[in-house]
């Protein structure tokens, strides 16, 4: 996303621009917009003329990737100083406008909100933790105790978010340094702003839909040159952190690894000698206690050591998690387990699904719900099951 090219030390932003290498690479990305941008460039630079160049080209092509402008007064994105020992290096920066625009251009989002939330407008939580917001109550003439962001997916899934003041301010303190340390940046000139985004970014990145460029945009937030490497000094990973990519293709075989064991469990085939005398101790359970170990499922009791309530779709037939009963209506299906993660995490229904490497990941919690409703299961084979190869 970026472009690094050794310059020589007299060289200024406006001869750098000038090169064929940048100017064909804007064209190429932009196409008959890039001579604007370009000026929108030489704009920023005339602002940071002690910044090193190269890093505030590094940082306009972000922008340029990301289709957004970097003029500062419109708050889709900034380019602003950063500090490396002693030398001041360009960071790229998105406003909370950016990562809206990004979220709408999707085409997922119905509705999408994020305001100031004056003391007279915030009413505490409901009781399942959601804040209550007093909409007609919202004046922004007034000072702010929070933030508070919502959205509707054109799927129904509606959700709002609220930070208060104080926690937006101790994560900047943790992470920007370009607020700890008060440098001309948008945390100076644009709190309210950079508060809006924090909330925005982080909430967006823990519930919402993310497209490939809005998850490029979260990489490139706050990303900073120097010595020709991006670094990202001041860019957490959202709440809850960030997972990598994924590249857990073949970690769907561990489902095909839970399911055949069971049916084969009664020829036991493939055991060697020792595994039929493993059969003896059959008879000690009935000492320890008369008849009523046997007619229940082992592996649902072990499955319930949390202290939740046996699931209700039990098979009889064979002893099963409620993990592999879900799976067994999927795989009939023909839904892939990456489909059905995805599922998870884009229905809201499991905001961690892209971190589980198989299906006996999935949370109990999570699975009496779905099997409280099969219709919901329904919906995943009708969305994804024709999918399968």
């Amino acid at each position: 996303m970026t472009t690094a090219v050794t310059t020589q030390p007299n060289e200024t932003l406006a001869s750098l621009l000038r090169q064929p290498n940048y100017a064909n690479r804007f064209k190429e990305v932009l196409g008959d917009r890039a001579g604007q941008f370009v000026s929108s460039i030489l704009s920023v630079g005339a602002t940071m003329k002690d910044v090193e160049p190269t890093s505030i080209i590094s940082s306009a092509m972000i922008a340029a990737s990301l289709d957004l402008p970097i003029n500062k007064n419109l708050g889709f994105a900034w380019i602003v100083p950063y500090v490396d020992k002693g030398r001041k290096t360009a960071q790229f920066q998105m406003g909370y406008k950016g990562f809206v625009q990004l979220a709408l251009r999707s085409g997922q989002y119905s509705r999408m909100n994020v305001r100031p939330v004056n003391v007279e407008a915030f009413s505490g939580y409901d009781e399942v933790g959601e804040p209550i917001i007093n909409w007609g109550n919202l004046d922004e003439t007034k000072p702010e105790v929070g933030y508070v962001f919502a959205w509707k997916l054109t799927n129904g899934f509606t959700k709002v978010c609220y930070w208060s003041k104080e926690k937006v301010e101790a994560h900047a303190q943790r992470y920007s340094q370009s607020y700890r340390k008060g440098y001309e940046s948008p945390w100076k000139t644009h709190p309210r702003e950079m508060a809006m985004k924090t909330v925005v970014k982080n909430e967006l990145a823990r519930w919402g839909v993310l497209s490939i460029q809005f998850q490029d945009a979260l990489n490139a937030d706050q990303a900073a040159e120097v010595d020709g490497e991006v670094q990202f000094p001041d860019n957490p990973p959202p709440e809850p952190a960030r997972k990598p990519p994924l590249e857990v293709k073949a970690e769907v075989k561990p489902e095909a690894k839970t399911e055949a064991p069971l049916p084969n469990e009664g020829p036991s085939n493939k055991g060697p000698a020792p595994e039929p005398k493993a059969a003896a101790p059959a008879p000690e359970p009935p000492k320890e206690e008369p008849a009523e170990p046997q007619p229940k499922p082992t592996p649902a009791d072990a499955a319930n050591d949390d202290g939740d309530l046996a699931p209700q779709p039990a098979s009889e037939a064979e002893p099963e998690t409620p993990q592999q009963g879900i799976w067994k209506i999927l795989s009939a299906g023909g839904v892939s387990f990456d489909d059905f993660r995805d599922w998870l995490f884009n229905t809201g229904r499991y905001r961690d699904a892209k971190s589980m490497p198989n299906i006996d990941a999935l949370p109990f919690e999570v699975c009496k719900a779905l099997v409280a409703d099969p219709k919901t299961l329904q919906k995943c084979v009708k969305v994804y099951g024709t999918k399968q190869p």
